[in-house]
Order: C-alpha cells, then sequence, then structure tokens
C-alpha cells in the first residue's frame, strides 16, 4: 500500500482497524513477540521471526487456505535495515500460502549483523515438520530453538526451510532450486550447483537495467557490480530459461 501525507514532514503514523483487512484469515494475536494466532480448522501457520541491533521483522508460511499470498515490498528510497521473507516460483512474499517439501528463504541485511530466527507454529503445522537449511555450510538447525546467524551479507535461497520428510529422502539435489544469491557492497554473485549460469543482469524496481554479464560457456559462479543493494536479479540459465531473484 501507498500512504499519501497532506503536509511535508519526517515521520507519520498509520493506524489500521480490523476493517482495512481485505482476508479474514486469522483472529488478532495476543501481545508479545510469540503470541500465537488462532486458526480456523485445518489450516496451520508458522511464523519466521528475524531480529538484529534492535530491529525486527516476520513473515508468515499459513496452509489450509487459498488466495493468501502477499508479495514483500521494497521501497527504492526507503531501504529497509533488515528483511526476512519466503520465495516461490520466483516471487518473494511476506505471507506464503503454500507449505511446500522445501521453503527457500530471502534475509535482507543493511550490514553485517548477528540475525536472531525463531519460528512459531500454529494449527496443522508443527515445529517438528521442518528443519532450517544452510546450503552455503550444509549446517541444519532445529526450529524449537532460535538459531543466531553472523551475516554480512543479503541472500535468497542460502537459507531455507526442508521438510523432515525431504532431508532424509535420497533424491537429486540439483531437481531443487539451489541457486545461491548473494548481494553485498554493490556486488551481486550467483552460486549453482553445477555449471549452469550463462548470465546475470541487475534492474531496478522500476524496471530499469543497471548491471550485466554474459558469457558464452555456462558457469556455477558469476557476479556483477551493481552499485547499489535492492532490485531485482535476473539469471539466465544456459537452457536459456530465467529466473528473478528480489531484494
Amino acid at each position: 500500500f501507498f500512504v499519501t501525507a497532506k503536509t511535508a514532514g519526517t515521520t507519520l503514523t498509520v493506524s489500521f482497524d480490523e476493517t482495512m483487512f481485505g482476508n479474514a484469515l486469522i483472529a488478532a494475536p495476543a501481545p508479545g513477540p510469540a503470541a500465537a494466532p488462532s486458526l480456523t480448522d485445518g489450516m496451520g501457520m508458522l511464523r519466521i521471526c528475524a531480529d538484529a541491533k534492535g530491529q525486527n521483522a516476520r513473515t508468515l508460511l499459513i496452509n489450509g487456505i487459498n488466495g493468501v499470498d502477499r508479495q514483500t515490498l521494497f521501497d527504492n528510497e526507503a531501504h529497509p535495515t533488515l528483511a526476512v521473507f519466503t520465495i516461490r516460483d520466483g516471487q518473494s512474499l511476506d505471507i506464503n500460502g503454500t507449505a511446500a517439501d522445501e521453503i527457500p528463504l530471502g534475509i535482507y541485511v543493511a550490514e553485517e549483523s548477528e540475525v536472531t530466527l525463531s519460528f512459531h507454529a500454529t494449527g496443522s503445522i508443527s515445529l517438528d515438520d521442518y528443519v532450517l537449511v544452510d546450503r552455503l555450510t550444509d549446517a541444519t538447525y532445529a526450529l524449537d530453538e532460535a538459531v543466531t546467524l553472523t551475516l554480512s551479507e543479503s541472500s535468497v535461497n542460502r537459507f531455507c526451510l526442508r521438510s523432515r520428510t525431504a532431508a532424509t529422502r535420497i533424491d537429486d539435489t540439483l531437481n531443487r532450486d539451489n541457486i545461491i544469491v548473494t548481494w553485498k557492497d554493490g556486488v551481486v554473485s550467483a552460486e549453482a550447483p553445477a555449471a549452469t549460469l550463462s548470465g546475470i543482469e541487475v534492474y531496478t524496481y522500476d524496471g530499469i537495467r543497471i548491471a550485466a554479464y554474459r558469457q558464452n560457456t555456462a558457469a556455477r559462479h558469476m557476479q556483477v557490480k551493481a552499485n547499489d543493494d535492492h532490485g531485482v536479479v535476473r539469471l539466465t540459465m544456459n537452457d536459456g530459461k530465467t529466473r528473478e531473484y528480489k531484494f
């Protein structure tokens, strides 16, 4: 949503009430960061909370109901200090209505930070259903305790939630979107599990291309200087298909 102020200023307070929400998904949560909302029958919710340097961010995974997806919104002029979101079909989501076997995460940090992730499950989703996986280090974390990560860069797909069934099943990991994209000090990097990358481009949210790099032979690693810390990264694979990641 967008808000227009009648008078110029440096701060603006916006108050919400129940009539301003279009989907009656959940009852209002009780006060407190770990308070769990009540859900309708058959629904489940996993709330992912990120905290760093006094800032906090939240994202929701909900199952049992359709049409609840809400895309993550970043402002070109007002960058967040901290953000966490899930990713599906190339879209960054604040509310994700699909509880899949593997759910990629995006974490945005404006500077090197210790980020604490905590998880709160309600309804038909249990903390025992998933583990947090760091694809860069292969570390795996249970969700029943807070996880503190030292992050020097923003990333998408480095971390994911993986169902315990999928985590113990032998499968072809190349069939999953295991490409890790990071953005640090204006440099965008992509790392694939195999030599499948042929191009990388960076766009502003307005669709203006600000950086691009292509090569004739496929590679596992590519990077390009973007001179910014927000935008959309488009990767071109060696089969001609593209994937997009929002920061």
